[in-house]
């Protein structure tokens, strides 16, 4: 009985979390407009359900979109299918994705409301999932509460959880996916392969990215596999090993059926001739060197098991060309493409101080018992904590470790360094990786009499995760632009990094409430989002941008506008004649500064 009790105790705490965090959530998101990358998502996902026709946003997957379109079935909405933008071109995703949204009568402000809910949902169960693996893991559940409580209180997490985009789909489905793995292992039997496999299928659809899962599940496999080995049984090892691995490629093989079905019905409608046409607009032959990827791709078209996977590899390979092409950015005084370490600099301004200072105990408790280890394998000893079985019973714990250090490397070399969502997949693993580290460190004082050292253990602890919860609560609704208190938080944050780390466009509504607060009847804008002004500020502003020559009245700058232009030489403009020489009357979310300059 005190064992049930215990269970529904902490499932109790659990749920009185989620519902805290789910509430932030939904409230916060009632002012914000919508973010650069909600157009194309929301008008995409659904025509998909709609017109089952796949000739929009085809560099992300369909499932994300999808599920964010489920509720507008339930409203009255117009979809424009005779505007030029869906019936003559393909993949006019951002016309098409305003015309959806601001042009035809649709009240955007309550498709995007609702569009947003499954998003909110898809977070709130990441965060469960990841409580539930973190009991497995950690076996107290005590400690899958703190893995749970980092999750769901991340301003980062919540920040990307809010919104039609694939960067919460993309974290939560991994976790999804590990979790259903590490289920089969545990207890194998052909209903949790067949599970894990479906589960693996639904993450690839949820982000291209996602194919790191395939390396990592083969690592899995074989770790799992050698996990048996004992002395001189090294062929059975080697058995069980190759033997995992095949079972993982069953897994996996079951996932991409479901790819391909799932793909099936998206398309359903799609005309052949547009499939060829986009494979044709998307890519050059030229895009992987010798492989002319347009001529395979137009051959898998023609073939109806494959046309599937031919949208499927055309949309793979688009994100790859975006990838390799990259975007400029802002970063620390810098405008360019690619630093190295960008994504370092990203989490220790951007993850509150708490997580941060229990991840980094987290670390050294792991290096305190690597040491030991190796002192033990230097005495011709295994260490209890490291040995075969070891192993086995924390393969997935290990492949997330490489699946985690694959997305942070492959984010890290590449020039799509936008914002810290890239690396969104990571934190799931820090916080139950913290969570085990913590389990270990609280055996140390399993039965022993050192009270005052637990209650001071307990009391730091709580400590820092109220300083989590707090974190999230102070910056709210703001949660994009949130940066900690080393460098004096989300106000100076735009000094470091922009775009979608601070500024994607989800502070438009609260200008025009600062604007009829304050009496401001027109303003001159620069404005970085997907948010549309004559929907929100019909007849009261002038597009402006930083080529143009100084003058006086009220301002609206994006951040992103300030800085990606603020290293321009004097022949090509910038803001430096209105940011060096007057202050922001007002920072509109952190991230829209709003400037007065009177008449001379």
């Amino acid at each position: 009985m005190k064992f049930w009790k215990h269970i529904i105790k902490t499932h109790f705490i659990a749920a009185v979390l989620m519902i805290m965090a789910g509430l932030l959530a939904i409230f916060s998101i009632w002012d914000d407009s919508a973010v650069r990358d909600e157009m194309p998502h929301i008008v995409s996902g659904y025509s998909y359900l709609t017109k089952q026709d796949y000739r929009v946003n085809p560099e992300h997957p369909p499932l994300i979109k999808e599920l964010a379109a489920v509720p507008l079935l339930f409203q009255s909405v117009y979809f424009p299918e005779q505007d030029p933008a869906w019936k003559d071109h393909v993949n006019d995703q951002w016309d098409l994705g305003d015309k959806f949204l601001y042009k035809y009568g649709n009240d955007a402000d309550r498709m995007l409301f609702w569009a947003r809910i499954p998003m909110i949902l898809i977070f709130l169960l990441g965060g469960w999932v990841l409580y539930r693996f973190a009991e497995k893991i950690t076996k107290r559940r005590e400690t899958a509460l703190i893995a749970l409580l980092l999750f769901l209180f991340s301003p980062n997490l919540m920040a990307h959880g809010r919104f039609i985009t694939t960067d919460m789909g993309i974290t939560a489905f991994t976790v999804f996916a590990l979790y259903s793995y590490y289920l089969y292992l545990e207890r194998p039997n052909w209903k949790r392969m067949l599970f894990a496999g479906l589960i693996f299928g639904l993450a690839q659809l949820a982000k291209f990215s996602v194919f790191l899962l395939i390396p990592t599940f083969l690592v899995i496999g074989a770790l799992y596999g050698l996990g048996v080995y004992r002395k001189g049984k090294s062929k059975i090892a080697l058995h069980q090993m190759f033997l995992q691995i095949g079972k993982a490629i069953v897994i996996m093989a079951i996932g991409y059926v479901l790819v391909g079905v799932w793909y099936t019905f998206t398309m359903w409608n799609m005309p052949l001739a547009v499939q060829h046409q986009l494979i044709n607009e998307s890519l050059t032959p030229n895009d992987l060197g010798k492989i002319n990827a347009p001529y395979y791709l137009n051959k898998m078209t023609d073939f109806p098991l494959t046309r599937p996977y031919a949208q499927y590899l055309l949309g793979f390979l688009m994100v790859t060309a975006h990838a390799t092409g990259g975007h400029t950015t802002y970063f620390f005084g810098e405008v360019g493409k690619n630093w190295p370490d960008y994504f370092v600099f990203a989490y220790l301004l951007k993850e509150p101080i708490a997580s941060q200072i229990l991840f980094y105990f987290a670390g050294i408790i792991f290096t305190l018992i690597l040491v030991k280890v190796l002192k033990s394998w230097s005495k011709g000893k295994n260490h209890k904590l490291l040995n075969a079985y070891w192993l086995q019973t924390n393969a997935v714990l290990i492949g997330y470790f490489f699946f985690a250090f694959l997305i942070f490397f492959m984010a890290s070399v590449n020039k799509l360094q936008l914002g810290i969502r890239y690396i969104l997949p990571v934190f799931p693993f820090i916080y139950l990786f913290t969570a085990y580290m913590l389990s270990i460190f609280w055996e140390h004082f399993e039965g022993k009499k050192q009270v005052w050292a637990r209650f001071f253990t307990i009391g730091i602890l709580s400590l820092l995760l109220i300083w989590v919860v707090g974190s999230n609560i102070l910056v709210f609704p703001s949660y994009l632009a949130y940066f900690n208190e080393t460098i004096g938080g989300p106000k100076e944050g735009y000094k470091y990094l922009v775009d979608s780390n601070l500024d994607w466009g989800q502070d438009l509504i609260r200008l025009r409430q600062f604007m009829d607060d304050n009496n401001i009847p027109y303003v001159k804008i620069d404005y970085f989002g997907g948010g549309n002004l004559d929907y929100y500020l019909n007849g009261r502003y002038q597009v402006w941008g930083f080529d143009k020559k100084p003058t006086s009245g009220w301002f609206a700058i994006s951040a992103s506008a300030i800085q990606w232009n603020s290293l321009n030489p004097p022949s090509q403009g910038s803001y430096h004649w209105l940011t060096d020489y007057y202050k922001p009357v007002a920072q509109i979310g952190y991230s829209i500064f709003v400037y007065h300059v009177p008449e001379n």
